[in-house]
């Protein structure tokens, strides 16, 4: 069962500091709904969570992202380790609105610190 969609929600909703029933709140989409597109199945049934237009509309306005990328994950036509980058983006720098050469120098700085700290040199840059 492909639940791209779902992880990338759970990372976006994650990564926004809200709880299930906050990001329902902000969604207008009940926080059972909300939980069983993020787990891709719905627990009291066990069948797999097919959302609507109307909710891929209210997700894709409160994660500020293009109704069409929801789609795509959830159609499986994209993998939601595509979408980390458009979430780190968000993260970093809010609306996510900035270059492919900037988020890469970004990842390129992290592994810098990574491999500064694995090697034990924790002084200041």
């Amino acid at each position: 069962m492909n639940n791209s969609l779902g992880e990338y929600v759970k990372s976006r909703r994650l990564s926004m500091g809200m709880s299930l029933r906050e990001f329902a709140g902000l969604c207008n989409i009940s926080h059972t709904h909300i939980d069983s597109i993020e787990k891709g199945y719905d627990v009291r049934s066990g069948r797999e969570v097919n959302p609507t237009s109307a909710t891929i509309r209210k997700l894709a306005k409160a994660l500020g992202v293009p109704e069409s990328e929801l789609i795509e994950l959830n159609l499986g036509k994209r993998k939601s380790e595509q979408s980390a980058d458009e979430s780190l983006k968000f993260a970093l720098f809010g609306d996510g609105n900035i270059s492919d050469e900037m988020l890469q120098e970004v990842k390129n700085f992290a592994k810098f610190i990574k491999a500064r700290e694995d090697n034990g040199d924790k002084s200041a840059l």
